[in-house]
């Protein structure tokens, strides 16, 4: 499939805890999500991380949104959107809640 999808000109990252997705996932009470077991959250928090350490195809914005909220805090939402849509040289930028 990869080589019929279009190179995208930034890839977002939004990273956060095992602890955060799970406090997120509690939240949210999807049926289907309830009996999510930690260690699998965990396990692909993992994964997630190690592919993007190594990640290099386009330019990359890592966002840590653990501390953020952008259904209790629209300005969160907004602050990533600036980092988004504002024009950069740099390959890998990285935003954090007090950087926004």
């Amino acid at each position: 499939m990869e080589p019929t999808v279009p190179t995208p000109d930034l890839v977002v990252y939004l990273r956060s805890s095992p602890e955060r997705l799970l406090e997120n996932i509690e939240k949210r009470d999807r049926p289907y999500e309830r009996d999510m077991d930690p260690g699998y959250i965990a396990n692909l928090h993992d994964a997630y991380d190690q592919y993007f350490r190594q990640y290099d195809r386009t330019p990359l914005l890592v966002a840590n949104v653990a501390e953020m909220d952008f259904v209790e805090h629209p300005a969160d939402f907004r602050a990533l959107v600036r980092h988004i849509v504002a024009p950069s040289d740099e390959r890998l930028r990285h935003v954090h809640p007090q950087s926004s």
